[in-house]
């Protein structure tokens, strides 16, 4: 009766080879769970930086709705998500676009107002004189 025995050598290949193509699928599904999690903390901040920017033309628009002198004090944050960030505007005949500007990136809001001075991440007040929205 022949019998088969298998060498040290050759089991301890095979067992190699085995826990490589195991590390190999879980590397791949780690892979695709980070990509998958890196667009969402993307997005999430996208989103965030995109209603920060409609919030501020909220205000402009409130301020302007509001009247000749009012005035009013709101907060901005210090940062979108981990990013620090700035915000810029555009200033047209009948329309203003707000910029939030992070990580290379940027979101855009918009007011119906007029809007003059600067915005920044704390404490902000706007005035409206005469139907021009100034801030700080």
């Amino acid at each position: 009766m022949l019998r088969f025995q298998a060498k040290k050598g050759q089991v301890s290949l095979e067992f190699i080879i085995m826990v490589s193509l195991t590390l190999l699928i879980f590397a791949g599904f780690y892979s695709a769970l980070l990509h998958k999690q890196m667009n969402a903390i993307k997005y999430n901040t996208d989103l965030e930086a995109k209603m920060l920017a409609e919030y501020i033309g909220y205000e402009v628009n409130l301020a302007l709705t509001h009247g000749e002198n009012f005035t009013k004090e709101f907060e901005l944050p210090y940062k979108i998500s981990v990013y620090e960030y700035n915000v810029s505007y555009e200033t047209s005949d009948n329309f203003t676009l707000i910029y939030v500007y992070y990580d290379n990136r940027y979101s855009i809001g918009y007011t119906i107002a007029n809007l003059s001075g600067s915005l920044n991440p704390g404490s902000n007040i706007l005035r409206n004189t005469r139907g021009m929205i100034y801030a700080n």
